[in-house]
């Protein structure tokens, strides 16, 4: 096909206008996933926080539990002197680390978990909003590809029929 005569090589328009198709799908599928692994991504670790801190709180309170009954026996024991005294104080300063550390987890839990809802919030807007644009340029693409092979028709149709030889 000589270029020069017809405008346009119809083969290599219509090629790239599939280019652009191609190109339209992609970009509305990147979106889609861009999207939908960051959501994903976000309730998975807000789950695995959640259970995280349920697990920890939950061994703390049993390590608690197990140390105020082993003080607790301490009562009916016959047992006097320095060496009572010293397991009973152990006892408490064992339950007050545990209360603490209790305490602190439960802070530090919270305090991730808000930061973890801030940072995804972000990170979910940053993801609807790529969305959004690469929907639009996955339209933008398609549309041209349209244009292109419309226009790759007309110019085969006017070029390249409707004379007829009588």
């Amino acid at each position: 096909m000589n270029v020069g005569i017809l405008g346009g090589d119809v083969a290599q328009i219509q090629e790239h206008a599939s280019a652009y198709q191609i190109l339209g799908d992609n970009l509305v599928a990147c979106g889609g996933n861009v999207l939908s692994t960051t959501d994903s991504a976000v309730a998975g670790l807000q789950e695995q926080i959640s259970s995280a801190q349920a697990s920890v709180e939950s061994a703390l309170h049993a390590v608690s539990q197990e140390s105020r009954s082993v003080t607790a026996s301490f009562g009916g024991v016959q047992w006097t002197g320095a060496n009572r005294a010293q397991a009973e104080e152990v006892g408490t300063e064992l339950d007050a680390r545990v209360n603490e550390t209790t305490v602190r987890v439960q802070e530090i839990f919270e305090t991730f978990r808000a930061d973890l809802a801030r940072l995804g919030g972000e990170l979910n807007e940053v993801a609807t909003q790529f969305n959004a644009v690469a929907g639009a340029a996955g339209e933008s693409a398609a549309s041209l590809s349209q244009a292109m092979n419309s226009q790759a028709l007309q110019l085969d149709e006017v070029m390249n029929t409707g004379i007829t030889r009588a």
